[in-house]
């Protein structure tokens, strides 16, 4: 039978479009083969490959993989994300003032629970009965007051390892000096006298961090075995022990003279040592007689102590105390050890004391120092 041109016409248009479709999807998919080649991300595996073969890894059960040497960067991989880098973390010391060895042991801190452990009495030198400590801001230079050779010794801190180097002695003119003090600008020292019941006020070089032109600001006290600046460097706190009182004076920042001295706070016996929590709202006192710690609470206005009462428990013969850096935890040096003691951020009451660390032997003095990776 003789086929229409209508027919015919119909069939040829329909061959044109087929011949249309396949051709744009060949050409669909050469363009996306070309595409995905030159642009697209490499996926997870080759990625991971190409890093094998240029960084020998060491592949671990699990889904990390490890560089055989420290000095390489740590590579996790985890399902579902980039590779990331394990920096090295920054560890936190306790360094605690042997009385009656003439050293300084250095503790390193547990972040999770605050107990110490690896105490080492091994860092410094040329100390003789240590018992007051002090950082500069930067936190480059330690003070160490040495009752027994009525000096102040100096020394540099190794940023990464925490150790004491390079101690020397500096300053002059003191007698039993007990506790120690920097101002926030590190340009002027506090440093109480036992021997003869004063405050010295030394000049710092802030370049080499070395004590000059010392001279006596306050006399006539009565047993000063510490001394201590609030954040703004206000008002400054003195404890004596002989008198059981804690007495509080201004500052004059233009010639860093202390004025104004009164007592302040009630209830302390024997105090040993003084110290303002990171806001400063609270303050801290080692009472030696009773073995208590007395907490009171701080004017923001005037600086005096008020409601004071005791907090903590088991302590002997209290020396000193220091916080850690998230302020969650109280380190306190009695006569036979260490008390470790959780602090309550909020109340500042402390709690759950328990002796840690190991090697000490009558500490006197305590702080902390975090190194820098």
């Amino acid at each position: 039978m003789r086929r229409s041109p209508k027919r015919a016409i119909i069939v040829v248009t329909i061959l044109i479009f087929l011949l249309a479709v396949v051709t744009l999807y060949y050409y669909y998919n050469i363009h996306n083969s070309y595409t995905n080649s030159k642009l697209s991300p490499r996926p997870l595996a080759t990625v991971i490959n190409n890093i094998q073969q240029s960084v020998p890894l060491k592949k671990s059960i699990g889904s990390s993989v490890t560089t055989p040497s420290q000095s390489e960067s740590t590579l996790i991989i985890s399902r579902g994300s980039n590779l990331k880098s394990n920096a090295a973390q920054p560890y936190n010391f306790l360094y605690v003032l042997n009385y009656n060895t003439t050293t300084i042991s250095k503790c390193l801190i547990n972040s999770k629970n605050g107990s110490l452990s690896s105490c080492e009495n091994t860092t410094g030198r040329g100390f003789n009965a240590p018992t007051g400590i002090a950082f500069n801001t930067k936190r480059t230079m330690v003070y160490i007051t040495n009752t027994g050779t009525d000096s102040v010794s100096l020394c540099k801190i190794n940023s990464k390892t925490g150790a004491f180097e390079g101690c020397d002695t500096t300053g002059y003119g003191f007698s039993s000096p007990s506790g120690i003090d920097i101002n926030n600008r590190d340009s002027i020292a506090y440093v109480t006298n036992l021997g003869d019941n004063s405050i010295s006020r030394c000049l710092v070089d802030q370049a080499t961090g070395e004590l000059s032109q010392c001279t006596e600001v306050i006399q006539n006290l009565a047993g000063p075995t510490d001394i201590h600046l609030d954040e703004y460097n206000a008002y400054i706190y003195i404890t004596q022990s002989n008198a059981d009182i804690v007495t509080l004076c201004t500052i004059d920042v233009r010639t860093w003279t202390l004025n104004n001295c009164i007592n302040t706070g009630s209830g302390f016996n024997q105090p040993q040592s003084i110290k303002l929590n990171k806001t400063g709202s609270y303050a801290y006192v080692a009472n030696e007689g009773s073995n208590l710690v007395s907490l009171c609470k701080v004017n923001n206005v005037t600086g005096e102590l008020y409601s004071c009462d005791y907090t903590g428990t088991g302590f002997d013969d209290i020396s000193d105390i220091t916080f850690n850096e998230n302020s969650d935890y109280a380190y306190i040096a009695n006569e036979t050890g260490i008390s470790v003691c959780i602090k309550n951020r909020s109340t500042g009451i402390l709690s759950n004391c328990t002796r840690s660390g190991s090697g000490f032997n009558s500490p006197s003095g305590v702080e902390i120092y975090t190194t820098k990776p």
